[in-house]
């Protein structure tokens, strides 16, 4: 199917803080849109992103989607455990 490129950027909090590290994922909303393949895109230092579907930064297929956004919690050393 074809793309439309998709940039955006995720902040956190009332500060605004750069989310760096958060993976954003978009699932298709209706079941006609398929469901093989949803676009994601990880954040850089500053929050912002760009999708890749199929090929990197070739954005995401056009319909609806159901956004969610995992940043995790950094670890303070090595040792710790995962902070799920």
């Amino acid at each position: 199917r074809p793309t439309v490129q998709v940039k955006g950027q995720v902040v956190s909090g009332k500060d605004k803080k750069p989310a760096a590290g958060a993976a954003v994922v978009f699932h298709p909303a209706k079941a006609d849109q398929g469901d093989s393949h949803k676009p994601i895109g990880v954040t850089d230092n500053s929050g912002h992103y760009s999708l890749t579907t199929y090929r990197e930064g070739d954005g995401a297929p056009e319909g609806e989607y159901v956004v969610t956004v995992r940043w995790p919690m950094a670890k303070k050393s090595p040792l710790d455990t995962d902070p799920r």
